[in-house]
């Protein structure tokens, strides 16, 4: 073990040029490189997908709002409740959805409204 270390005290102590004389234990600059590179292009990957990873956790918050945290609480582990989303996502867009008409939105949403209102008074008379 100490013959590996002073070889390469002496290495970085001489003038010689590393590309010809970097031999330690028939470990050579080309291979050297090669494991340089292999580590690069991994972490550039690991990166990458981490990247991608958090991407798509704030396009589905962003796209389910509370309805994200709901499913990730109630599948216990957020990837489960992203995959989960993701095809419910997916599965949504294949439908042919074409926005309503100003007349039939507007009457729609009152409808929807004197709904929610009718709502809101029985149960405030339920608790009375």
């Amino acid at each position: 073990m100490v013959r590996p270390l002073a070889d390469l005290a002496h290495l970085l102590h001489t003038n010689y040029r590393w590309d010809l004389c970097f031999k330690w234990r028939n470990f050579d600059m080309s291979t050297l490189m090669i494991v340089v590179l292999i580590v690069v292009v991994l972490a550039i990957a690991a990166a990458v997908w981490l990247y991608m990873q958090k991407r798509r956790t704030q396009t589905l918050r962003s796209r389910f709002g509370p309805e994200y945290d709901r499913m990730v609480e109630d599948h216990g582990d957020r990837n489960r409740a992203e995959k989960v989303l993701l095809e419910r996502q997916k599965r949504v867009d294949s439908f042919d959805i074409k926005p309503l008409p100003p007349r039939d939105r507007d009457r729609f949403a009152q409808r929807w409204q004197d709904a929610l209102d009718r709502s809101a008074e029985r149960w405030r008379i339920g608790r009375a």
